[in-house]
């Protein structure tokens, strides 16, 4: 569960899903707290402040085990996007995977270096269907064959999971 200045914003959020949306009153020292499901707000296992702008679009990814939890807050460009493109950009949310660079199999390189916790700058990419890499060195660690890139369209796409358990996965939002 999440809490924003201890109201219950997202009930019972399942690793490696997402929301839409949710809509918050701007201002400085927003308190943010992730709690176990169905457990007081006490008992929150991450605690922090953000601030959030009047009008602006953020996210929220939660990164690394229970012990070490930790969030990943940035601002989400919803401008619009040229016709027949996407926008989208890589945010490393696997505590094990090391810096990752993210390619086009066969193709170019569309991130390199991107550590955990980071967040790459937006790619603008045609529509289309795209066989993505995420690689550690020559290492492949996750290939996606048919990632579809829809027109119009902001991705964020996470790396999440782990490399030593066969976990990794992206997830796109």
């Amino acid at each position: 569960d999440i809490y924003v200045n201890d109201s219950l914003v997202v009930e019972n959020l399942a690793f490696g899903s997402g929301t839409d949306f949710a809509a918050l009153p701007s201002g400085d020292d927003r308190e943010i707290k992730i709690v176990p499901t169905g457990s007081p707000v006490d008992d929150s296992v991450f605690d922090t402040t953000v601030d959030l702008g009047p009008g602006k679009a953020y996210d929220m990814v939660a990164v690394d085990m229970v012990e070490n939890l930790d969030a990943i807050f940035e601002n989400v460009d919803l401008s619009a996007v040229p016709e027949g493109q996407a926008r989208l950009r890589v945010i490393h949310a696997s505590p094990d995977a090391g810096g990752v660079d993210v390619v086009v199999t066969d193709g170019p390189e569309l991130y390199t270096g991107v550590d955990f916790k980071d967040t790459s700058d937006y790619t603008v990419l045609d529509a289309g269907t795209y066989d993505i890499q995420v690689k550690n060195g020559d290492d492949v660690l996750i290939r996606v064959p048919d990632f579809t890139v829809e027109a119009g369209q902001v991705y964020d796409v996470i790396a999440i999971g782990r490399a030593d358990d066969g976990s990794l996965q992206l997830v796109a939002f």
